[in-house]
């Protein structure tokens, strides 16, 4: 792809171009015949597995795409004008199965139907490709609804052709129906991306969904090395993976071969490819799994909430490279940026169980602390059941696991086995304040309702000092280093 613009040239109009480095009959063929549209058109993890087309006008094209959850979504367009090789005008709305039109699946203020007309451009045996987009016989809400879409349609149309990209100059493989595909955008150069995600000392601190902690036994990170680990899940399920690197083009693209360790495990074996892609200061990274079969992708997302799983771990990330940033420019060195210790150091957190309070503490800590919650998950959510009798009735709205941020900490949260009695003895948490004031505030803030152990006061080794504990039974030490 050699050029891109974005741009709305009207109210509710959304026009989004490309340029591909193929002729233009070659790119109208692959836009208009049945059997390579299938290959190619949706978003990057979609599949177009269902598809009946008409050309002609008042012709028919009726299609499913298929989501990297197994989800599918129906659509229809009706031809309008087909100018052949130069323009295609249609009438686009969603459906169901049958063909009839529906409003979309997660919008109700969506336009019924929008008008999409597009047209390929030739330039120097490229083609330029230009999609108009704009709402028919719609409310005011609708368009309001349309406008405010624009920057997901963006990003939507940026990935299908970033698909046709690839299948015009043959890289389209055929794994689109058993591939899950994770994409992100990072505030950070590739070469720290790149930094982050290979070295075996930073990957130990990130890796793995909300709540999750890594033991690491090796990464050897070289085509034929291994790399093994051990995840510990917050409910102190461990889970062996064993993956050996197959591919390593620094800093643009790592590939490997991934054994896991349960046997009979759909989820034990894929291969992944990840890309980086520099754009400006920005690096955006996408994680592609490529499974044996279509089943055992679609069983592993369910089964372990896989792709929600790999959005919380490119957010870890996220939160780990402005860390990196932020001690590099005190530090001058990604090398000396790592943000819990060396390799193989497990990440300590506190783990606090508030036995069913759990929900009305972080509200209460939202306020006095300004806690920031990064995950949650109910007893309902679970994958698996609970025991029998482990929970009293009714528990399945209280919060089996959670985490919660407050400044640069992360403390993991639950409400256990919703007993109603909390009990933190022989435990403390300690605040570090960055000045007199602040300390003051917070010590306040977690005295309401909650009992002074010690007042706050100046001491040998701190400016203030004091002990609370808070409304939940929680004990807290507030300080402010001289």
């Amino acid at each position: 792809m050699d050029a891109k613009v974005d741009s709305a040239i009207s109210t509710n109009e959304f026009v989004i171009s490309e340029v591909f480095d193929a002729p233009r009959d070659r790119v109208w063929r692959a836009w208009t015949e049945r059997e390579q549209l299938m290959k190619w058109f949706g978003p990057q993890g979609c599949a177009m597995p269902h598809v009946t087309l008409d050309l002609r006008p008042s012709g028919i094209c009726h299609y499913a795409l298929r989501s990297a959850d197994g989800q599918e979504m129906w659509g229809k367009w009706i031809y309008r004008e087909i100018d052949a090789p130069e323009r295609l005008v249609l009438v686009s709305s969603f459906s169901d199965a049958e063909g009839r039109i529906t409003r979309h699946p997660l919008s109700t203020s969506w336009p019924l139907e929008t008008l999409s007309t597009t047209t390929f451009e030739e330039k120097n045996e490229k083609t330029k490709v230009t999609v108009h987009w704009t709402p028919l016989y719609s409310t005011n809400l609708e368009l309001k609804t349309f406008d405010e879409a624009h920057e997901s349609m963006r990003q939507g149309w940026s990935g299908t052709f970033e698909q046709l990209a690839a299948y015009l100059k043959g890289e389209m493989s055929d794994t689109a129906d058993r591939e899950m595909v994770i994409t992100r955008l990072f505030d950070a150069p590739r070469e720290l991306v790149w930094e982050a995600m290979t070295r075996p000392e930073h990957v130990v601190q990130w890796w793995g969904p909300n709540g999750f902690t890594n033991t690491l036994e090796r990464m050897d990170f070289r085509v034929g090395g291994v790399w093994e680990h051990i995840m510990h899940g917050p409910d102190g399920t461990n889970y062996p993976n064993r993956s050996t690197f197959t591919a390593i083009a620094k800093p643009e693209r790592i590939e490997y071969s991934h054994g896991g360790g349960h046997k009979g495990d759909p989820a034990a074996q894929f291969d992944a490819i990840w890309t980086f892609e520099a754009l400006g200061n920005q690096t955006k990274v996408t994680m592609r799994g490529i499974f044996p079969t279509a089943e055992a992708r679609d069983i592993t997302i369910k089964t372990y909430n896989a792709i929600e799983g790999g959005k919380q771990t490119l957010a870890r990330l996220a939160l780990y490279l402005q860390e990196m940033q932020r001690l590099m420019q005190n530090t001058g060195s990604a090398a000396q940026a790592t943000l819990q210790g060396k390799a193989g150091v497990t990440q300590l957190n506190p783990y606090l169980y508030f036995e069913g309070r759990c929900e009305e503490a972080i509200e209460f800590y939202r306020t006095a602390l300004g806690a920031e919650v990064t995950m949650l998950m109910r007893y309902k959510e679970s994958p698996e059941p609970q025991p029998p009798g482990m929970l009293p009735p009714g528990s399945g709205d209280k919060v089996m696991h959670m985490s919660f941020r407050i400044g640069t900490a992360t403390v993991f949260a639950s409400d256990g086995m919703c007993s109603g009695r909390p009990d933190f003895k022989g435990m403390s948490l300690s605040l570090s304040a960055p000045d007199d004031a602040e300390a003051e505030r917070l010590f306040a803030a977690l005295s309401k309702g909650g009992q002074v152990q010690m007042p706050m006061a100046t001491t040998f080794f701190a400016s203030r000092f004091g002990m609370v504990t808070d409304r939940f039974g929680v004990s807290w030490m507030v300080i402010v280093m001289n």
